[in-house]
């Protein structure tokens, strides 16, 4: 959503600060992407990338309230079961193709139709799409489900073109198109990313024609390049945020702000020994959160007592904490059946956030007995590891060969309780890393899925939290922050505490 000052009646010359909108923002990012189908989108960076270039019906602005975007209103009907949207008029694709509700059924009909889709369960409840105008749609469910627009919100949900898609096909995922402020122009892998303005927006007016983002792994060669000159923007790290502040705030700006995001380990919750909660609760016991945030992080960061951030709505601020406590992590461990400890194997991928963190618990849970043989992977193929035992579609695997007993994961997005707990928490759900299955869990989520009340809703939301941090399914680590560092000459951006890269009413000046 466009800040003040900029939108559709923002000409590009005033964004601009005058003439003709002109100007490069490179952006140097912590990893490359994975692919631009939103059927496969798996990682948060490819969530932002998305984004860029699609559209969502419904979006969230900076203070978290769900506003129309490509859609202008919905209704939900026959006890949220039916569910109609009505479409902004005026809207096209970036090659050309009109926006309209044959556009957004055939999208949701991919997203349910392709096969190896990761997105599918998402929407699993649409049992049919029908286009009863032309900017008209109602999506027919199989059961009421009353938060259905806030899904509609995720990078799955991003409309893309249906013809270009079609005519793609597979290649799809390296050449997208949409309705969003950029277009896509090209993809070199591991180099750079291009896109270009378009012009005819919609949603806002982008202040500089040119956006390249490019792939720098290594966080000291973003920063060497932002205060080079060679970067205009680049994603940090929360462990350096003050550092940067102190170090170059007369070159550069830094921005940070407490982010939509959870870190964790993920208990196996079906495989000895963590399948005892007292293990479970004995490990958190173990690790000393604080100490990593204040030790390895600069202070940056909060520590985590359960499954939602603090800044998000309806956080229960009154569930159990695992405080330091060593001494009573080796009595439960003594209770569980382990006196003389345990060898467990935990999974990582060798980003710097997850590496910092996994080496930090290793150390803390070997103190306490919990020796752990820790086995990294490389990003890219990291969260591929996970579908042989948690398959997109079918039962679950928590006991096969090779299968871990913690596993290091993050979530971010998603910006209402349920948009975190459903995914989450739901048993035998594909992004339920802790195959955890609570009956009464289930319920709670399919309570909140139905309830249109919004105290009912709150309650059941609180309640939901304090179920899982008793039974503690994970190891309960961080919320973080997202943290942009920016030269003097990028102008309105504003972080974004969902993750998201939004770049209405910014604009690149000369230096």
């Amino acid at each position: 959503p466009a800040p003040a000052g900029s939108g559709p009646d923002a000409s590009p010359e005033a964004v601009a600060g005058g003439g003709a909108v002109t100007g490069t923002l490179r952006f140097g990012i912590d990893a490359d992407a994975e692919t631009f189908d939103p059927c496969f989108q798996n990682t948060a960076l490819d969530g932002a990338l998305i984004q860029q270039i699609m559209e969502p019906l419904v979006w969230y602005d900076n203070d978290l309230n769900m506003i129309p975007w490509l859609a202008t209103s919905w209704e939900a009907t026959n006890e949220a079961r039916t569910f109609t949207f009505h479409l902004k008029p005026g809207v096209a694709f970036h090659c050309g193709e009109p926006f309209d509700a044959d556009a957004v059924a055939r999208h949701f009909r991919r997203i349910l139709d392709t096969p190896g889709s990761t997105r599918r369960e998402r929407i699993a409840q649409v049992a049919s799409i029908e286009v009863t105008g032309d900017l008209t749609v109602r999506f027919e469910l199989s059961e009421p489900y009353a938060r259905f627009p806030e899904v509609l919100r995720d990078p799955f949900a991003h409309i893309v073109c249906p013809r270009h898609a079609e005519e793609r096909g597979q290649d799809f995922a390296r050449h997208p198109c949409g309705t969003g402020p950029f277009v896509f122009e090209a993809w070199q892998p591991e180099v750079r990313i291009r896109m270009r303005r378009h012009p005819a927006w919609h949603g806002g007016t982008v202040g500089f024609e040119e956006l390249v983002f490019i792939p720098m792994p290594e966080e000291t060669t973003r920063v060497i390049e932002l205060l080079a000159g060679n970067l205009e923007m680049c994603v940090v790290s929360w462990n350096i945020v003050n550092d940067l502040r102190q170090r170059y705030g007369d070159e550069i700006e830094v921005q940070a702000a407490p982010s939509l995001s959870v870190r964790y380990i993920a208990f196996n919750t079906q495989k000895p020994p963590f399948s005892d909660v007292r293990m479970r609760r004995a490990a958190n016991l173990a690790v000393n959160q604080q100490e990593i945030i204040d030790h390895l992080m600069n202070g940056v960061g909060t520590v985590s007592h359960g499954p939602l951030p603090p800044n998000m709505p309806d956080y229960n601020p009154d569930m159990v904490r695992y405080d330091y406590n060593p001494g009573e992590a080796r009595r439960l461990m003594a209770e569980a059946g382990y006196p003389g400890g345990v060898d467990v194997l935990m999974w990582s991928d060798d980003r710097q956030t997850f590496s910092t963190i996994a080496n930090a618990v290793v150390e803390d849970l070997r103190q306490v007995g919990i020796r752990v043989r820790l086995q990294t992977f490389d990003r890219a193929t990291y969260w591929g590891q996970f579908d042989r035992y948690i398959p997109v579609s079918g039962p679950w695997d928590p006991t096969g060969e090779g299968v871990y007993d913690m596993a290091i994961a993050g979530w971010v997005g998603g910006e209402s309780p349920f948009g975190f707990l459903k995914p989450l928490f739901t048993s035998n759900s594909y992004s339920n890393s802790a195959f955890y299955s609570n009956p009464e869990m289930d319920a709670i989520l399919t309570a909140m899925n139905l309830t249109l009340d919004p105290e009912e809703y709150h309650q059941l939301a609180l309640e939901a939290q304090r179920i899982i941090a008793e039974d503690a399914p994970w190891l309960f680590c961080s919320h973080g922050v997202e943290g942009i560092a920016l030269r003097p000459n990028v102008r309105g951006y504003v972080i974004n505490p969902g993750g998201e890269f939004r770049f209405d009413g910014v604009s690149v000046a000369a230096e």
